[in-house]
């Protein structure tokens, strides 16, 4: 960068009749040798969160003008596809992605052939990516990440690497150089009494927890270190340190950590939505995040949260059941030990404000798998209603559940109804669906296929950035996570989230919803 800003400076002052022609561009051929190699990702970030975890273990080989990147989330095959660079624009290159069975994942899913526009930098052995999350979508003007957009930055690999390592080794010192030896090293940080438990100190846990030695070492497992950081403490004399951990980084198995005073952050979420309704705001959970990985989460049932965290920059992340998501950035001075944050609001999720309504009838149904039903129909009887994908792993786990509910109850007053959100285009009529379902069926099912009426419904996205969400029945009941059941009763009135999922303890739900008397 400075080379070339020399250049600049010197072309920019000297009298062109004095020296010979400007220096031209490089060619498109040298851009595609300096990539030649491996690259291992050091930052993927998608909005404010970190996309680490689908490449924690990938490594990108180019080779002339074609890439390949292996265990994509883990799977076989490796993505493949081409790089074609703009001579015209340094800037601009075309990801042009080959078709990649990904069945292994989900069963007949497969990501089709396409191209995503892109820009880069390169900068000597980082390489900086920004990419629309779709092939439908408009090149990037910036680098950075958004709801539209993954930014990416890839570090070249050392000349020896060959496969990351098994053991990873973290030397921890104390502020003043020493090492700091009996000092917490995990990989995520989760309080186990909350807050509603009257007079009981918060005690924070940790995943995968261990103890470094007189040295200040520890070495660890690199299947255990899962996130894209470590949390190291030091309770004894109040001091910490998150330290990232990212393939790149992860490369010659050796980290280094100074600790430095924590600061004990506290906060509230609110909703004045809920609060007009006079309803709770309901369970909620907050994640710290630290470079785009959380590193700590607070769950309570009264909006409140607090974290322990270094100096630093850091995204807290609050949503909840009956409250949509946030982001919103919080910096720890390195003068503080304590930091009051200002209240959080939230917005109220749309089925959360239609509690103690008549549950409105589903928008922009393509078409039904089973019998078309409306919630007038259904009134005298109960129904759950499931918010589900066959893309969705914890949906398609569950699904066994309501096939037997519907078993155990349809014919005494129990009515379940199915909305499946089609994510990729490709599920519009019951066929697609029963062939995305055929796997599940044979082999986690028990060859029961589901036996109550389901409502297909688009996953169409709409508004712009961080605005944009999915519209249609998604939008109209404000589905944030899936599998989502609601519950309406007999007068067709949303009750609210149904969340049993373990079949003895929803069976005994629904008993007593049936027969309140018992």
């Amino acid at each position: 960068m400075l080379r070339a800003l020399a250049i600049a400076l010197v072309v920019g002052i000297t009298p062109r009749a004095s020296f010979a022609e400007e220096p031209k561009p490089k060619a498109t051929a040298s851009l595609t040798e300096q990539l030649q190699g491996t690259w291992l990702f050091d930052e993927a970030m998608h909005k404010k969160r970190s996309e680490l975890g689908r490449v924690r273990d990938s490594v990108v080989t180019v080779k002339g003008d074609s890439f390949a990147l292996s265990q994509l989330m883990g799977c076989k095959n490796d993505l493949k596809g081409t790089l074609v660079f703009d001579a015209t624009d340094p800037k601009v290159v075309d990801l042009k992605i080959a078709a990649l069975d990904l069945s292994e994942l989900l069963p007949d899913y497969k990501l089709s052939a396409g191209t995503l526009p892109a820009i880069y930098k390169l900068d000597d052995d980082r390489l900086t990516l920004c990419f629309p999350r779709d092939y439908k979508r408009k090149r990037p003007t910036a680098f950075a990440a958004s709801a539209e957009n993954f930014l990416v930055t890839l570090r070249r690999a050392p000349a020896e690497f060959k496969e990351f390592p098994k053991e990873l080794t973290l030397t921890v010192t104390r502020p003043d150089g020493t090492p700091a030896a009996g000092v917490t090293v995990g990989g995520f940080m989760y309080q186990r009494n909350t807050p509603e438990q009257k007079g009981a100190a918060s005690v924070w846990e940790y995943s995968n927890p261990g103890k470094t030695g007189a040295n200040g070492s520890i070495t660890l497992k690199a299947e255990t270190v899962q996130g894209g950081q470590l949390v190291v403490r030091d309770t004894a004399n109040g001091t910490m340190a998150f330290v990232p951990v990212s393939p790149a980084k992860r490369a010659n198995g050796q980290f280094r950590a100074t600790l430095a005073r924590e600061c004990k952050i506290t906060g509230t979420l609110t909703c004045d939505e809920l609060t007009k309704a006079g309803q709770p705001i309901g369970p909620t959970n907050v994640y710290l995040i630290a470079d785009g990985a959380p590193v700590a989460s607070w769950a309570s049932k009264d909006g409140k949260f607090e974290f322990l965290a270094p100096p630093g920059k850091y995204v807290l992340n609050p949503y909840g059941s009956e409250v949509g998501s946030e982001f919103v950035t919080v910096t720890v001075p390195t003068d503080r030990t304590e930091l009051a944050f200002d209240p959080i609001p939230l917005t109220a999720r749309a089925f959360a404000l239609l509690k103690g309504r008549a549950a409105p009838e589903l928008v922009g149904v393509v078409a039904w798998s089973g019998e078309k039903v409306t919630f007038a129909d259904l009134k005298g009887k109960y129904v759950l209603m499931e918010f589900w994908g066959y893309w969705c792993g914890p949906c398609v786990g569950s699904m066994p559940v309501l096939i037997e509910l519907h078993e155990k109850f349809a014919d005494k007053g129990l009515a379940i109804v199915g909305v499946h959100m089609d994510i990729d285009g490709e599920v519009d009529t019951p066929a697609k669906l029963d062939a995305k379902l055929a796997g599940y069926v044979k082999d986690e099912w028990k060859g029961k296929k589901i036996p109550f009426p389901n409502a297909l419904v688009p996953g169409t996205r709409i508004g712009m950035g961080d605005e944009e969400k999915r519209g249609g029945a998604i939008a109209q009941y404000g589905i944030q996570s899936y599998p989502t059941c609601l519950l309406i009763d007999r007068e067709g009135k949303v009750v609210g989230q149904f969340h049993a999922r373990d079949i003895k303890q929803a069976s005994a739900e629904i008993e007593k919803l049936l027969n309140p008397k018992k």
